[in-house]
């Protein structure tokens, strides 16, 4: 068992898996006229067996847009967090330039890349995903953690097809302590404990250990993804609770259910103003019924599906947690079955690589890839 925290020296970079404004970009991997990217996949040197995601972010960079309160933010929600549509995170490490966090790599690409991939989802597949989002948003919610920036990007697909919530890059904390090693511990209960959930002294240290800055500036008003952003934020810009409040994240669910329905946000425009207006409008264009090939008027969205969408997308913020606190009882999730259940459910797509190290469905946004989805056993 190791008993101290690696360095990053201990491990090797394989290939890149995304851009991002802070990435540290080797040497290796520098090509004009392309964005820095800051997340690869990789592997420790004595055991090249088990792949990691790797976020490298630039302190210098950190520093220079006032983010150094939103990567410790990200650190700790990430360490805190032991449920199975949450990445996991295994090491926290730094160096004098950059922070580094070791998480498990999800070789199905994200759900923006399906969607784009697929057109759009057929409602027995969008259920069974939004119940685990549902899932992974209420375990953060009762552990005081808002995400904060919820979209299809940032839902990543593992290797047997299920989903994760990733980058808390904008997530708040209710609190504000330091980590302790009972906050990244698993708390034994009579359940079986699921192996990733274990966490070795040489984690709970680099996981425990405060990240340091040079300076640590107050905190921005930094929004989000326009798209997914509730009402509140565009109304009430200078009110903390319109960005901190768990309704914010039932609102960007909803965002991501119409989204996984028609293919589009629905509240997508040509300029992010636009966008703002449709909004604070609540401009929702649902589709209309058209004949199928029986001449019988079918909704590409089922009046159930319609109904919970309206609720997430209510303007009223205690109205969608209202919703909140008894939406696996919607019946939009009427055929999913049992959601203690979830992780064993044969899902309707499964990713399939060429071989471990594959990240061809993060570059699709890549059409190399085949997306095949399958209900009732019929490919689509």
């Amino acid at each position: 068992m190791t008993m101290a925290a690696p360095s990053i020296s201990d491990f090797i970079l394989l290939k890149p898996i995304s851009r991002g404004a802070f990435g540290y970009v080797p040497e290796i991997y520098t090509k004009p006229s392309t964005s820095p990217r800051k997340v690869f996949l990789g592997a420790k040197k004595k055991d090249s067996s088990v792949l990691y995601a790797i976020k490298i972010m630039s302190k210098a960079a950190m520093r220079k847009k006032n983010m150094i309160n939103q990567v410790t933010a990200e650190r700790n929600a990430l360490a805190v967090s032991k449920c199975p549509y949450i990445v996991h995170l295994y090491y926290s490490l730094q160096s004098e330039s950059y922070v580094y966090l070791i998480m498990e790599y999800l070789i199905g690409g994200d759900l923006k890349t399906l969607i784009m991939a697929a057109g759009y989802l057929e409602e027995p597949h969008a259920s069974i995903y939004m119940a685990e989002m549902v899932i992974a948003v209420k375990y953060l919610h009762e552990r005081g953690i808002i995400h904060r920036d919820l979209k299809p990007d940032n839902i990543l697909i593992t290797a047997k097809g299920h989903l994760k919530l990733t980058d808390f890059g904008l997530s708040t904390l209710t609190w504000s302590r330091a980590l302790r090693p009972s906050d990244v511990l698993y708390t034994p209960s009579t359940s079986r404990v699921p192996l990733a959930f274990y966490r070795t002294p040489g984690q709970v240290i680099s996981l425990t250990t405060d990240l340091s800055f040079r300076a640590a500036p107050p905190r921005p008003r930094i929004l989000g993804t326009p798209e997914y952003l509730a009402p509140e934020m565009l109304a009430f810009p200078e009110c903390q609770w319109a960005g901190n409040s768990p309704a914010v994240d039932w609102w960007a669910l909803g965002v991501i259910l119409f989204e996984m329905l028609t293919g589009v946000p629905p509240f997508a425009d040509d300029t992010p103003e636009a966008v703002f207006n449709n909004i604070l409008n609540l401009d929702i264009p649902w589709p209309e019924e058209e004949l199928d090939e029986n001449g019988e008027a079918v909704c590409l969205i089922s009046p159930a599906a319609k109904s919970l969408i309206s609720s997430l997308l209510s303007r009223d913020p205690s109205q969608r947690l209202a919703t909140a606190k008894s939406v696996d009882q919607h019946d939009f999730f009427a055929g999913v079955g049992p959601w203690t259940n979830l992780e064993n459910v044969e899902m309707p797509f499964v990713p399939c690589p060429d071989d471990d190290t594959d990240t061809g469905y993060f570059e699709l946004r890549n059409t190399a890839k085949s997306y095949n989805v399958t209900y009732s056993g019929c490919d689509l």
